[in-house]
């Protein structure tokens, strides 16, 4: 139980919660609903896709669905879970029809389930999707990123999903107005997300937190953080340092 009284998931297998003690629900409000500017983006457009880095217990697909279902536009919302049997769990256990009426589904090589709510489409790909993402947009019939959640264990604990190479592929994914936000702050993070071509920006906190960062494309960084971030002596985490 967190401090908003909405809950969280601790995972044995990674050792660290999926969220924040000061909040789960809050925590993904601030940080990726509003950090993503899905809202903005919404009224806008009238259409946004979502990705999301890590299931975990639906709440960042709940919390997007909450916050953007009085806004007129269509939301689709793809997110992965390396572990099937978070998404069952949510299937049996969660009271919401999002998550509730998930339904397992395949498209030539791409496993996920499905359910959609009025405008808002929910997927989630499973597996390691570091070896599906490129496959299943195709198989899937994805649109382009305008939004990425990347909420990923940290890097210390699922390395993976940190490199510049994962976000590569998530730029080579994304349409020019995506915004990605993550709550880690951590220099190693902002070095390879500039290594990868984002435009790196950081932004405030959320309970603990001092600063989280926030990806963009083409668009102007901030001279001198752009220094602080060059001449930062932290390396970046690439795929050849994990494979020694």
């Amino acid at each position: 139980m967190t401090a908003d009284n909405s809950t969280t998931l601790y995972s044995e297998y990674f050792d660290e919660n999926c969220h924040s003690t000061s909040g789960a629900n809050a925590e993904t409000d601030f940080n990726y609903v509003e950090g993503c500017e899905v809202i903005p983006k919404l009224e806008q457009d009238r259409e946004a896709t979502i990705f999301e880095v890590g299931y975990g217990l639906g709440i960042g697909a709940l919390r997007t669905y909450e916050l953007t279902k009085k806004v007129e536009g269509k939301v689709h919302f793809i997110s992965c879970e390396l572990d099937e049997g978070l998404i069952q769990w949510t299937i049996e256990n969660d009271s919401h029809p999002l998550l509730k009426g998930l339904t397992a589904r395949s498209s030539h090589g791409t496993h996920y389930y499905e359910n959609s709510i009025e405008d808002f489409n929910l997927k989630i790909i499973v597996g390691d999707i570091r070896e599906t993402i490129i496959n299943a947009k195709k198989d899937l019939s994805l649109p382009n990123f305008n939004a990425i959640y990347q909420d990923a264990f940290s890097p210390k604990k699922n390395p993976a999903l940190w490199t510049t190479e994962w976000f590569m592929d998530l730029k080579s994914l994304s349409a020019t107005d995506c915004v990605l936000s993550t709550y880690s702050a951590a220099m190693p993070i902002r070095k390879s997300l500039l290594a990868a071509g984002w435009s790196v920006f950081k932004r405030e906190g959320y309970g603990e937190k001092r600063s989280t960062t926030i990806g963009r494309i083409e668009k102007e960084m901030n001279p001198e953080f752009l220094r602080n971030i060059e001449n930062s002596p932290e390396q970046t985490l690439n795929d050849k340092l994990l494979k020694k």
